[in-house]
C-alpha cells in the first residue's frame, strides 16, 4: 500500500468551484518534473457542498452533475491516468473550494 508523499515539497491548489464547469491543468505538479509521471489525484472537499468532477484530455472538459461526486467532508483518491486536465462543478446555485493534489498514492 502507498501513501501519499509529504516530502516532494508540493503544496495542493485551492480552486473555487461554481456551478459553472472548469477545468485546471493536472499534467504536472509544477516545477517538480517526477509529478508529471504520477498516476493519482487527491481532491481535499471540506465541504459543506459536494463536488462532481471528470478527467479531460484538453482545457474544453467539462463535468457536470452526473460526473463522479467528491462528498462534503471527504477526501477522495482517484487515478487520473492520462487526463491532463480535471474538471469541476458544484450543483446549481453552489460553490465549494477544494484543494487538488497531484501524485502518488494508495
Amino acid at each position: 500500500m502507498r501513501n501519499w508523499p509529504i516530502n516532494t515539497g508540493q503544496d495542493g491548489t485551492a480552486v473555487n468551484v461554481t456551478s459553472v464547469s472548469q477545468t485546471i491543468d493536472i499534467s504536472s505538479g509544477g516545477t517538480d518534473l517526477r509529478m508529471m509521471e504520477n498516476e493519482d489525484v487527491m481532491i481535499d472537499n471540506p465541504g459543506p457542498n459536494d463536488v462532481y468532477v471528470r478527467g479531460a484530455d484538453t482545457a474544453a472538459g467539462v463535468a457536470t452533475v452526473l460526473s463522479l461526486r467528491v462528498p462534503a467532508a471527504s477526501l477522495q483518491p482517484y487515478r487520473k491516468g492520462t487526463s491532463r486536465y480535471l474538471a469541476l462543478v458544484c450543483a446549481a446555485g453552489k460553490t465549494q473550494t477544494v484543494v487538488v493534489h497531484v501524485g502518488e498514492g494508495q
